[in-house]
């Protein structure tokens, strides 16, 4: 617990802002240009901080929790049928429902080390965060291959059937919420197909495969990019690659593992781009000199 994805980044960030200096040097009384400007509201400000930061983490490590104990029932669920030495006691139980959170909800610690330091360099924008994605992404399909094929393997159908609603549950997550809110804004708003078409070709490069939402305003034709609200929109094309197995009956792991990589190499192409883009700030002053 209270290990969080925001909080260092934040902390990080305004560590680096109050160490900047003025044409890089420092005042005569060796404080920063920063600080000294600052200084009349540090208190004040710390205080408000710190009950920030609390709140933050309340909320953070209360769903951690949950989370923490719906996994130890789906753990428990399946070991009522496990048999002889694949049954787990208590303590392997709650062990490996804490490891499944550990590597299943973002946590910025998970973050390697060149990752967070890309945001001081002037390619990057907002790294840790799609990096937390991949990871998390991977390892919740992962696991439920492992626990479907395992469940196969064992004869154990309440195995096999977590490792399916959890599948299906993360693909309907990422892909079926998406495609529920376009379809609903274009029944609403009456935009035939051709119209979405036609709105792709004009939208700018980096919306060409985000998820768009039409919205028609005094007969004009809008649109909402999602893609940026909706984090796991690109996790979707590996999602729903293995529910599509899984419902076509492939029960190996092996197989189930090869389109993993398959699907995730293509989504990791689209995320990747916010490691090796120009930071916000670089290309705005590439475009302004």
């Amino acid at each position: 617990l209270s290990l969080h994805d925001a909080l260092p980044i934040l902390r990080n960030l305004t560590s680096d802002i109050m160490a900047m200096r003025l044409m890089g040097g420092a005042s005569a009384q060796g404080q920063t240009v920063m600080g000294r400007l600052l200084s009349p509201f540090a208190l004040t400000g710390k205080k408000f901080y710190k009950f920030a930061e609390r709140t933050y983490q309340a909320e953070d490590d209360f769903w951690k929790i949950i989370n923490y104990h719906g996994e130890q029932d789906k753990i428990k669920y399946w070991n009522k049928s496990a048999k002889g030495r694949n049954k787990l006691s208590e303590d392997q139980i709650k062990d490996m429902a804490a490891d499944i959170v550990k590597n299943t909800v973002p946590n910025y610690d998970f973050v390697p080390q060149f990752i967070k330091n890309l945001r001081k360099a002037p390619i990057g924008n907002f790294v840790s965060f799609p990096a937390e994605m991949i990871r998390t992404s991977g390892n919740v399909m992962e696991l439920a291959i492992k626990e479907y094929a395992m469940g196969v393997k064992l004869g154990n159908e309440a195995l096999k059937r977590v490792g399916m609603s959890r599948m299906i549950g993360f693909g309907t997550m990422v892909a079926g919420l998406p495609i529920g809110l376009q379809t609903a804004a274009k029944t609403i708003y009456d935009v035939s197909e051709e119209e979405m078409m036609a709105l792709k070709r004009y939208v700018p490069e980096w919306s060409k495969n985000s998820l768009l939402i039409p919205i028609r305003d005094n007969g004009v034709l809008k649109y909402m990019d999602m893609s940026y609200s909706l984090a796991y929109d690109v996790i979707s094309r590996p999602a729903m690659t293995l529910v599509n197995a899984m419902a076509n009956g492939i029960q190996d792991e092996k197989p189930l593992m090869r389109s993993l990589a398959e699907a995730m190499t293509t989504s990791v192409s689209e995320l990747s781009r916010p490691f090796i883009d120009e930071a916000i700030f670089t290309k705005a002053l590439v475009d302004v000199s």
